[in-house]
């Protein structure tokens, strides 16, 4: 049986594994990111939570928690790439899905995408905290996080 408030669950079953790489209990049936009104959610959410709109303190670290689990991710398929691993995509198969994410939706729109990911994980991990972020740093996660959703909504539109 599934955790259904798990932020983690909710993010890694966004999308499909890669083939060879699924397990039935991580998967939607080849659900395409588009088509995720969880990810959706999550996004707007996170969007929200730093432009600086009250949510209750639960649902708050939910959403930071769940987006922080995502770029987390991502960050460490950039680190993989970058350091050559050609081999990570079978052992790291949800970290490679993370990064897959990013690439496929901004890559042609964001430069430094691994640099973004990587800030974005920092001040994710600060606004968890509770720390006393910078608005510019937070700006550039919202920046990042809107433009994915917008690539995600342009491709539901368009199938």
């Amino acid at each position: 049986m599934f955790q259904t408030d798990s932020p983690a669950l909710l993010l890694s079953q966004a999308w499909h594994r890669p083939a060879g790489c699924g397990r039935r209990d991580d998967m939607r049936f080849g659900l395409e990111p588009s088509y995720d009104v969880g990810l959706r959610h999550a996004l707007k959410n996170g969007v929200a939570i730093l432009s600086g709109e009250d949510f209750d303190a639960g649902r708050r670290e939910q959403v930071l928690g769940g987006l922080l689990e995502l770029v987390s991710q991502a960050d460490r398929g950039t680190e993989a790439l970058q350091g050559n691993n050609f081999t990570f995509a079978m052992d790291e198969g949800v970290a490679f899905e993370r990064l897959s994410l990013f690439l496929r939706y901004l890559s042609d729109t964001v430069e430094n995408l691994g640099e973004r990911i990587s800030q974005a994980k920092g001040v994710l991990q600060g606004v968890g905290a509770g720390a006393n972020v910078e608005q510019a740093q937070k700006e550039l996660v919202v920046d990042l996080l809107n433009r994915l959703l917008d690539a995600l909504e342009r491709e539901r539109n368009y199938s």
